[in-house]
């Protein structure tokens, strides 16, 4: 996010604080879509990131006062987004999905990307079988691991924005993102 994204979150946020809801709501719909995203990644389920992101908004929204100008919103915001989802997972005591075990979705699927369509037909379904492994994989990982790999590697967040986000120093960030590759890399090797 560059300055002016900066400048423009801190005069909605002081805007907000005067009582204007619209400027608050200008930030949720500014940052809605990549934070479901992420916390779809997270949960892997819909209703529960959708519950995530609203219970977000809201925490967001009646600490607004608290939140410092040094720090950019969209930090403070994922940070929110982390501990609900992490609180959220323990309540229901959540059981982290086995590679082994097949996974059930929702209805509603969120790809990466459309298919290319001048791959074959074998191609394709090559391609979307090692995707659909590589997210079975992704999903295997701990909250420790998978939390910082998907900031970094889907959310192309620095390694210090990161270590903000989740209370890290960068240092532990930058071991448990390269741990989680070796893991990774790892798992697809022995089932490819």
């Amino acid at each position: 996010m560059n300055h002016s994204n900066e400048n423009e979150d801190l005069s909605l946020i002081r805007e907000a604080l005067e009582g204007n809801r619209d400027s608050f709501g200008a930030l949720v719909d500014k940052y809605k879509d990549a934070l479901f995203n992420f916390v779809y990644k997270l949960m892997y389920n819909r209703d529960d990131a959708m519950d995530v992101c609203q219970d977000t908004y809201l925490k967001a929204y009646t600490h607004l006062k608290e939140f410092k100008v040094e720090y950019k919103f969209s930090t403070w915001l994922y940070t929110i987004a982390i501990n609900t989802s992490r609180n959220k997972l323990k309540r229901r005591k959540f059981a982290f999905f086995s590679i082994d075990k097949p996974v059930q979705n929702d209805d509603e699927e969120i790809t990466a990307e459309p298919a290319d369509t001048a791959e074959t037909t074998e191609q394709a379904l090559l391609k979307k079988e090692k995707n659909e492994l590589l997210s079975e994989i992704i999903r295997s990982l701990s909250p420790d691991y998978r939390i910082p790999f998907l900031l970094k590697h889907e959310e192309n967040r620095s390694l210090e924005e990161i270590a903000g986000i989740t209370g890290l120093s960068t240092g532990v960030v930058k071991i448990r993102i390269h741990r989680a590759r070796n893991i990774l890399f790892k798992k697809f090797k022995e089932r490819v």
